[in-house]
């Protein structure tokens, strides 16, 4: 896309705005109807990026547009564009269906098609030209990286220093004009770690070497030592870097790892890659504390070596090692001496009876500061080293053995020691079967931040400047302003100064195929074609994935399947089981019901129906007859069927059963059991009644 296209950097016209800070969020479900026809890549199913349009980029994405600072025609602004801060990264996406059908987007760079100043990877307060070669701000130090770093192999760029521009009324943005710092322009520059601060200077922390201007020192940690020549605007800094090869993972867990967490955004129409930016560890943190606190470097390092658990082994006695780690621990807290030989000194020394009484004193005694914390061990580079040319004369290795530029390990660490035991008055089983055993820390870990190399880790030349400073960054692409020798690293060893600037592109130009070292400007083919390379592997994890997925889909799907048949097969038999038993109700008589079973009534059920009329009605009440007795009751609603004893009676008629008989006709074949009913009546005697049928009836 050309960068004077008027719709970069805006919503195309079929995309209505949604007043968000993205145009469509990541992870939202995409109308693949809405958006089919503005581009013409296939998008997979279940995808939840922004919709692809016909103007997105694929190979290079377009340079963000600039605004006039004041006072300045040659320095700019970015406007509508990913900048990197508060803790998060942006890098530039592009589609990428065809070989990556199902990760969809590829890691491309922006314009221009070099490196150069990054145009997001810098602080806000600094100042940009069109072309991303000068940097510059008006107050503080403000720094910027590069959009690529260096991971192995030597390498060597220039950083030429210009002088201040004069800022006039009229010129670039309308606005005052900042005034001159009174301690006038500065600059550093040297090599830094993405976790370094870009609004402080170089050499801040840890996480960054630097050279000073002021003095030649070299700096890192906010500790300046002497180291070369002062430099200023007109001087032109060579600056080498070399870091050793890649060393293959160990385990599942190695930072070494490649590992990308990454989602795809929209922001002012152009496609991002959003991810959380390496966070600033607190053993970096501690690292410089305890520089802050006049420790040397050296004594510095060597207290954050690994503290806790992660402290190496020692092969001294137990007393002697518990005597190290409080060292450690007091020079944490800045008094330089041990808990434990304090303690262990007044006991020595007769303290008082309570002292005396107690077995082994020196280790019931509770340190008086806190516990020494578990500092995980920094890893170096081994063999590693940065070094400084000042107008092509070597100034020396400045920094050797640098702290690797991958994160620290979360999880599965070796060789730890025995967490030391929690002081309690009724210790419990399982505190005696975990003692001496090596508890591994957990270590937090927020959402979506990457324990392991992204890949595009490394060491980028850094600069800061102060009070309106400019510094243009040289990559060699068009050669270097003072060519370094063929073997830089033996150069700086020897820090044998040049005599001229020709005796220098003489030996490049005799020696070329001896070179060892590489020009910044070789970093960018190489950083492509290694992004491309891990853009195949996640769509190789994805398909993985995908196809996994499927598999378990389908192998679901066929389970379903299987359940509906089987459902189905059943639903089938019990309605062809329901219809056989309709026929068989229809051919056969009706069933007899359920109280149509057993109806013997005894003598007891008929004292009961009695006892309910006298009680309702108080007896017979003007002629109104008696309540029924259980003869009537019963031959009412015993359910006639024929007899198999021999001899019993038949059935009485209606006509002679009296005003209590059942209101059925009998049929000449219906048959009457015995009915024995024994009740009692106001002391009465047991009655029995017989009930015979009409032929043996007395006249």
């Amino acid at each position: 896309m050309d960068i004077d296209d008027p719709l970069a950097g805006q919503s195309s016209p079929g995309m209505a705005p949604t007043g968000s800070l993205y145009d469509v969020e990541a992870g939202a479900p995409t109308n693949k109807r809405k958006y089919q026809d503005l581009s013409h890549h296939a998008l997979p199913d279940g995808y939840r990026g922004p919709p692809l349009r016909k103007n997105d980029s694929e190979d290079f994405a377009p340079a963000p547009h600039l605004a006039p600072t004041v006072g300045s025609s040659t320095l700019f602004n970015t406007v509508n564009f990913a900048v990197n801060r508060n803790g998060w990264r942006y890098t530039a996406a592009g589609p990428s269906s065809q070989q990556l059908p199902q990760t969809v987007f590829k890691t491309l760079e922006t314009r221009p098609a070099n490196v150069h100043w990054c145009w997001s990877d810098r602080s806000p307060f600094t100042k940009i030209s069109a072309d991303a070669d000068i940097i510059s701000t008006d107050k503080g130090f403000r720094g910027a990286r590069t959009n690529i770093g260096v991971r192995e192999g030597e390498w060597y760029t220039e950083i030429e220093i210009l002088p201040p521009e004069h800022l006039a009324h009229g010129v670039g943005a309308a606005g005052p004009l900042p005034g001159p710092m009174k301690d006038g322009a500065h600059i550093r520059l040297g090599w830094g770690r993405r976790e370094a601060p870009v609004n402080a200077p170089v050499g801040f922390d840890g996480y960054s070497y630097g050279l000073r201007d002021k003095g030649g020192d070299k700096v890192t940690l906010s500790r300046p030592l002497p180291y070369g020549k002062p430099f200023k605007a007109g001087d032109v800094v060579g600056m080498y870097i070399k870091l050793p090869p890649h060393t293959p993972p160990q385990d599942e867990n190695d930072p070494a790892n490649i590992k990308r967490e990454r989602i795809a955004i929209r922001y002012k129409g152009q496609l991002y890659f959003e991810s959380l930016e390496y966070p600033r560890t607190r053993e970096m943190e501690q690292l410089m504390e305890r520089s802050r606190k006049g420790n040397s470097i050296e004594e510095a390092l060597q207290g954050i070596e690994g503290t806790g658990v992660f402290e190496p082994q020692a092969t001294k006695s137990l007393s002697d090692s518990a005597e190290g780690v409080n060292g450690v621990a007091g020079a944490a807290n800045g008094n330089g001496s041990s808990a434990a030989t304090a303690s262990a000194g007044g006991a020595g020394g007769g303290g008082s009876a309570k002292v005396k009484n107690r077995k082994n004193p020196g280790t019931k005694e509770k340190p008086s500061g806190p516990t020494t914390p578990s500092l995980r061990p920094l890893p170096k580079l081994l063999g590693s080293k940065i070094g400084f040319f000042v107008n092509g004369e070597p100034q020396g290795i400045a920094f050797e053995d640098l702290f690797d530029f991958r994160p620290l390990r979360v999880k599965g660490f070796s060789g730890l020691k025995p967490a030391p035991a929690k002081s309690s008055s009724r210790p419990t089983k399982q505190d005696a079967a975990k003692k001496g055993d090596a508890t591994e820390p957990i270590i937090n870990v927020k959402a979506r931040e990457n324990v392991f190399d992204d890949g595009a880790l490394g060491y980028f030349p850094f600069v800061s400047s102060y009070g309106g400073a400019k510094a243009r960054l040289i990559t060699g692409e068009n050669g270097f302003r003072f060519p370094p020798p063929d073997n830089i690293e033996a150069a700086l060893e020897n820090v044998i100064p040049s005599s001229s600037s020709s005796t220098n592109i003489k030996q490049e130009g005799a020696t070329q195929g001896g070179r060892t070292w590489k020009p910044l400007s070789a970093r960018f083919e190489e950083h492509l074609a290694e992004m491309w390379a891990h853009d195949l592997q996640d769509e190789v994890k994805a398909q993985l994935l995908a196809d996994k997925k499927a598999e378990e889909k389908a192998i679901e799907d066929q389970k379903e399947a299987e359940k509906a048949q089987r459902n189905k097969a059943r639903y089938a038999a019990g309605k062809k089981k329901h219809a056989a038993a309709l026929a068989r109700a229809a051919a056969g008589p009706a069933p007899l019901h359920d109280d149509e079973g057993d109806r013997t009534v005894t003598g007891m059920d008929v004292d009961d129906v009695k006892q309910e009329w006298d009680a309702s009605n108080g007896g017979s009440i003007q002629g109104t007859p008696a309540p029924p007795t259980g003869v009537g009751m019963e031959e009412e609603d015993v359910a006639h069927r024929e007899s198999t004893e021999p001899g019993t009676p038949p059935l009485l008629s209606n006509a002679e059963h009296g005003p209590w008989s059942s209101s059925r006709s009998a049929s000449p074949e219906d048959q009457i059991r015995l009915v024995q009913s024994s009740h009692h009546t106001n002391g009465r005697d047991e009655e029995d009644v017989e009930m015979h049928d009409d032929a043996s009836r007395p006249n």
